[in-house]
């Protein structure tokens, strides 16, 4: 129940690895940027791209190496798991804020179990609170991201302004609708809801 020790375990948890997780994608953004723009062994890790342009899906996937694709695909997959989370914790701050304030109310109240479920936050106003649900959707919304840019729309240069402008339109419409696959989930599923029955 929301009583039990396990799910205050597991509330914990999901707390902290909605701390962790931001963290975590900066260092991999950072980390990854900073390799990309240095050299090993005297050798630049970037490859000029044949075309002129400063990056391209063509000169990221058939000029540079692997290991220079593997982590430039890295350091964005922390640039959006970071700019993720802070649009939907952004959202969601507001209702934060309120329920923490009900908390003492709620303590106050002969409604034990509703005010125990209250002292966790909910996540996108849904039955779940922030165990790990939170992150997993994070990165389910990151994943789909991700694809959208590496993989399904290959028309992309740093340096052809429109080509950058369809493919942020392109990885909006992606975010959304993984948000939206998310939000079925976590309204519909059952997996880590928060039972309110003895």
């Amino acid at each position: 129940t929301c009583l039990s020790r396990r799910y205050r375990k597991r509330c914990d948890f999901g707390t902290l690895l909605q701390f962790i997780l931001p963290l975590l994608a900066l260092a991999i953004f950072a980390g990854g940027g900073a390799w990309c723009r240095s050299s090993s062994n005297g050798v630049p890790n970037y490859r000029t791209c044949p075309g002129g342009e400063t990056m391209s899906n063509e000169c990221l996937f058939n000029v540079q190496s692997t290991k220079y694709q593997a982590i430039y695909t890295m350091h964005y997959i922390g640039l959006a798991c970071m700019v993720i989370q802070f649009i939907l914790d952004g959202v969601q701050i507001w209702g934060w804020v309120m329920q923490i304030r009900q908390i003492d109310d709620d303590n106050h109240s002969s409604n034990t179990v509703y005010s125990q479920k209250r002292s966790c936050f909910m996540i996108l106003w849904s039955p779940y609170t922030v165990t790990a649900a939170y992150p997993i959707t994070i990165l389910f919304i990151t994943f789909w991201v991700t694809l959208t840019w590496a993989v399904f729309y290959k028309d992309w240069s740093t340096d052809i302004g429109g080509s950058l402008t369809s493919l942020a339109w392109r990885v909006i419409v992606a975010g959304l609708g993984a948000l939206s696959g998310g939000l079925l989930f976590l309204h519909h599923g059952r997996i880590g809801r928060c039972s309110t029955r003895a």
